[in-house]
């Protein structure tokens, strides 16, 4: 009954009036194949909003409306005029403590009236508490379990040339990964510590693969993948070792990522390549020639 319910070509249904009707779906492969789904509509519940809105002058007013009548507004005041009130259990409040937009009042004001309030040597004062180094990658098409793994150990090998080019250890490497259609909304994370801190990629890139083995369903394709190395500081040289890592030296690892370094910077990236690189699984290759994730004319 289309005076209750309409149906467009993707399959969306929309309301028209208050009642019951039924939907009919057909499969379009087997249109013998169909499936009837009983719908009712009932009149929304009104809700009173509040919001930041231009005028027909171009003014932002604060405006209450109901959302039965979104076009009949109710001016509360000038947005300008209105400034930011005390802070309390993190929801910001008005002047007239009158609980109007949340903890971000304050910067929709500012920005309704083209003010940004921090400067750029506000910027340069930040110090975050932590830092991390991250790498991220969609992939040009759905990958096997495998082959996701070749991504990885590809990913960690390339940040841990970053964490000793940039003279820093992490002590915990957070991996995401993303899976194809139909389970696109669904991700798998994991955590691998490292005690100390490291950079080595001796040590880290087999842990980090083996994590993902660990969460990831053999049985879905996977297409994204995010890698994080977290809370990075500088590499003093110093090490908290344990019995299981006596005996064990990073230096001549270390040297040898250094020469690599060297070659890449001043040969090109693709100068010095492990042999998972040229697994056609392998991104590396591509990914050396290009700047921003695009084609560098390399």
């Amino acid at each position: 009954n289309e005076d209750i319910a309409t149906v467009n070509a993707n399959g969306v249904v929309t309301g028209v009036s208050e009642g019951e009707t039924v939907v009919t779906a057909t499969s379009v492969a087997e249109p013998h194949v169909t499936f009837d789904v009983n719908v009712t509509v009932e009149e929304a519940p009104n809700a009173s909003l509040k919001a930041i809105l231009q005028d027909t002058e171009g003014m932002p007013r604060v405006v209450s409306f109901e959302s039965s009548a979104p076009s009949e507004w109710t001016v509360l005041a000038d947005a300008g005029e209105t400034a930011a009130g005390p802070l309390v259990d993190d929801t910001l409040y008005t002047v007239d403590n009158e609980n109007m937009f949340g903890i971000d009042a304050e910067l929709l004001i500012d920005h309704a009236w083209g003010r940004e309030p921090v400067t750029i040597a506000d910027i340069k004062k930040y110090k975050p508490k932590t830092n991390s180094l991250t790498s991220g990658q969609v992939l040009m098409r759905d990958y096997t379990t495998r082959e996701g793994s070749i991504i990885v150990r590809e990913m960690m090998d390339l940040l841990c040339l970053q964490l000793v080019e940039k003279n820093l250890v992490t002590s915990s490497v957070t991996i995401s990964a993303g899976y194809a259609k139909p389970y696109q909304d669904l991700r798998e994370r994991g955590t691998v510590r490292f005690e100390g801190g490291s950079n080595s990629a001796e040590r880290i890139v087999p842990e980090v693969v083996a994590l993902y083995e660990r969460i990831i369903d053999p049985t879905k394709m996977v297409r994204r993948f995010n890698i994080s190395c977290n809370n990075t500081t500088e590499d003093t040289g110093e090490r908290q070792l344990s019995l299981f890592d006596m005996g064990k030296a990073e230096n001549p690892e270390k040297d040898v990522q250094k020469a690599l370094l060297d070659i890449k910077k001043k040969f090109g990236k693709n100068a010095i390549l492990k042999g998972t690189n040229l697994d056609k699984a392998g991104t590396t290759r591509e990914r050396n020639r290009q700047i921003g994730g695009h084609k560098s004319g390399e």
